[in-house]
């Protein structure tokens, strides 16, 4: 069973000390807005110092939620 990951981190932005995290499904739209307190873009994409990262995706995985880095 092949399993898709809630959220999708850029961490080469092209912004040096930025990444990108763009949420895959609703529940991790609301999840980054509602719980992480993160702004959505009009692109669909949340900012976060890459020094942020890992706490984002471990606070995500605490709410039952995966990503992907890429």
């Amino acid at each position: 069973m092949a399993m898709t990951a809630d959220f999708q981190v850029i961490v080469n932005s092209g912004i040096q000390g930025i990444a990108l995290i763009e949420p895959m499904n609703v529940e991790a739209l609301n999840y980054m807005t509602e719980e992480a307190n993160l702004h959505v873009m009009d692109s669909g994409y949340a900012t976060v110092k890459e020094n942020d990262v890992l706490d984002f995706v471990n606070s995500a995985e605490r709410a039952h939620l995966c990503s992907a880095a890429i």
